[in-house]
């Protein structure tokens, strides 16, 4: 959880059709996403959620089926498999349960495994599995992927965050690389605010931390999470990132591209908004 307080982990997202989420509970660091839902499995689908706030849910209203997943190869040794273009948290679900599938089988000639936000990648040694026979199994793995059961309770790790927004260390760097932004008469907070149809930064900061992430894939530099906020499609903040990447950024810099929240972990080059900073370090890269 990004940079909210622990009663904002009371809040979840939508479910599929009329099917609803029940809240969060925070129970010994184990956050509970507990679906109340019944009929036969399906492929997850994407939804506008409206939330209901004395229920402390969101109801899922206009499902959207995932389209077939998109396989390709990358020269004799890597698989790639696109579940969606768009991100959403049943393409990621539905990613990860195909990974770890895969992975339990422990098939021979499968080196590695890299799930992603809404893809993933294998590694094969073509020597002893072909290829195209993995991308079959792939496929048999992706049909036989449905929705999760009733009864599914999901065990995460909740980690509180605090983020300085609008520091004077990302600010002083923001600065030193206006030439390129898309924007630089502005801060990224408030290109962001102006973007996403705020009245204000303090309005985007409210909505930064008014619920809370998940975190869908370590990425980019070991140890920088990927973290997608937990709220209906339409309340998605998203923002490009810089027109040509910085070659500088402040390690545990807060920073935000498309629709994904980061902590940078090392000091080094990047290209999303900046928003503010971490207090603590969120890897030991030593």
């Amino acid at each position: 959880v990004i940079g909210v307080p622990r009663r904002g982990v009371e809040n979840t997202v939508g479910a599929a059709g009329r099917s609803r989420y029940q809240r969060f509970g925070h129970i010994g660091g184990v956050l509970l996403a507990k679906r109340a839902t019944g009929g036969r499995p399906r492929s997850p689908p994407k939804v506008a959620a409206t939330f209901d706030r004395q229920e402390g849910v969101f109801v899922g209203t206009t499902p959207v089926a995932l389209p077939p997943a998109r396989y390709d190869h990358g020269a004799d040794e890597f698989v790639f498999v696109e579940i969606d273009q768009a991100m959403s948290l049943e393409a990621n679900f539905k990613a990860m349960t195909i990974t770890a599938a895969l992975r339990e089988e422990g098939l021979d000639g499968v080196v590695d495994i890299c799930p992603s936000n809404a893809s993933y990648m294998i590694r094969v040694d073509p020597d002893r599995l072909d290829p195209v026979e993995l991308v079959e199994h792939l496929r048999e793995l992706e049909r036989s992927a449905g929705s999760l059961p009733a009864d599914y309770v999901l065990p995460t790790r909740v980690v509180d965050v605090p983020v300085l927004f609008d520091d004077p260390w990302t600010r002083e760097t923001l600065l030193r690389f206006r030439d390129r932004h898309q924007d630089p008469q502005a801060t990224d907070l408030e290109y962001a605010a102006r973007i996403n149809g705020f009245a204000g930064v303090d309005e985007l900061v409210e909505a930064l931390s008014g619920a809370p992430y998940l975190v869908t894939m370590i990425g980019f530099v070991p140890g920088l999470p990927f973290c997608y906020q937990m709220v209906p499609p339409q309340r998605q903040i998203e923002v490009p990132k810089y027109v040509r990447p910085r070659t500088d950024t402040p390690e545990r810099a807060f920073g935000y591209g498309g629709a994904f929240a980061v902590v940078y972990p090392v000091r080094g080059a990047g290209g999303y908004q900046l928003f503010g900073i971490a207090p603590a370090p969120v890897f030991d890269h030593n």
